[in-house]
């Protein structure tokens, strides 16, 4: 699910470049520096939902 929200977000970023009638160089590199930056993003979000969910189990114990 979260790959498919990446995926969303991504894609959505990119048109929204552009549709903004930016240069289709100058949009792939946004792209991939937004692409490296939401990817660090969701990395972090998923290894605290991990924590999260480790630290639910050790209370439930």
């Amino acid at each position: 699910m979260i790959q498919n929200i990446e995926k969303t977000v991504l894609l959505s970023k990119y048109i929204n470049l552009l549709a903004a009638e930016i240069e289709s160089k100058t949009a792939d590199q946004k792209m991939r520096n937004f692409e490296k930056a939401e990817k660090e993003n969701f990395e972090m979000i998923i290894i605290s939902d991990e924590k999260n969910d480790d630290e639910k189990k050790k209370n439930e114990k």
